[in-house]
């Protein structure tokens, strides 16, 4: 399997990779849309005018919403991250304690970018 490759970047409510958007993020109330109809103008002159109504279930804050999408656009970078610490050797090697200290070197390197990335630096 596939996906759309990074970089993903955020913008406005949608994450994007070079040339299309790969996500939406929900901001702001949220439900189902449906048609709807509406009489508009004076009484006797009364035009029915179509327009999308919603049932509203909830809100999502702009803070969260930010950080949604922070963490969707972070996905590419995570899984390169979990990718470079699969291949990492295990913890015997000639030297076990340099090797130990590399490897958790690496290991923060890594997460920190990773981090990072998801809390919008």
């Amino acid at each position: 399997m596939t996906h759309t490759p990074g970089p993903w970047k955020i913008l406005a409510s949608q994450i994007w990779c070079a040339d299309y958007p790969v996500a939406e993020v929900t901001r702001g109330k949220w439900g189902d849309d449906y048609p709807s109809i509406r009489l508009v103008g004076p009484s006797l002159l009364q035009k029915a005018e179509p327009y999308m109504d919603q049932i509203e279930y909830g809100e999502v804050p702009k803070e969260i919403a930010r950080a949604n999408a922070n963490l969707i656009a972070a996905a590419p970078d995570m899984l390169e991250a979990l990718k470079e610490i699969a291949k990492m050797e295990g913890p015997y090697s000639r030297d076990p304690l340099t090797h130990a200290e590399n490897v958790i070197e690496n290991l923060t390197n890594i997460a920190n970018k990773a981090i990072a990335k998801v809390e919008g630096e």
